[in-house]
């Protein structure tokens, strides 16, 4: 007799996923069930000893307010220190000038816009060949006027 087909996953992701797959729901405190009997009490005993020393501080806390509110510095207001402001930088920016450039790319019109022309720095050693061409030529104009 042939061999059965031993397993297959057909159809389960469809079926788990019909409900939707969800997270297991998260307890508050988990179970102590299977931890340690000794354990367990010790933590009842340091659980109750730790709200009763609370419970004392708060006490404490409430007596030390009330003798200082009676001392008379009830009605001082403690003054918050003013924060240091840093300085704000100015954006080059604007919304104005974005929305001209924005509206010259689309409509295709150029803005002439002022720019100031940087000086062309020359080497102090290089000698400009231009600089005594031109010389010559207004010596020779004014030679010829002569």
């Amino acid at each position: 007799m042939a061999k059965s087909k031993n397993h297959t996953n057909h159809n389960q992701n469809k079926k788990d996923h019909r409900n939707g797959i969800k997270r297991p729901q998260s307890q508050r405190f988990p179970s102590l069930k299977g931890v340690d009997p000794k354990y367990v009490r010790n933590l009842k005993f340091t659980k109750h000893h730790n709200h009763v020393a609370r419970k004392n501080l708060r006490k404490a806390l409430r007596v030390k307010l009330a003798g200082a509110a009676a001392a008379g510095s009830a009605g001082k207001v403690a003054k918050r220190p003013i924060r240091p402001v840093a300085p704000t930088q100015k954006s080059t920016w604007s919304l104005s000038s974005i929305l001209k450039n924005v509206t010259s790319y689309f409509t295709g019109e150029t803005q002439k816009t002022v720019t100031k022309k940087r000086p062309v720095r020359k080497h102090p050693s290089k000698k400009s060949t231009k600089a005594p061409a031109q010389q010559k030529t207004t010596t020779t104009t004014a030679a010829a006027k002569k």
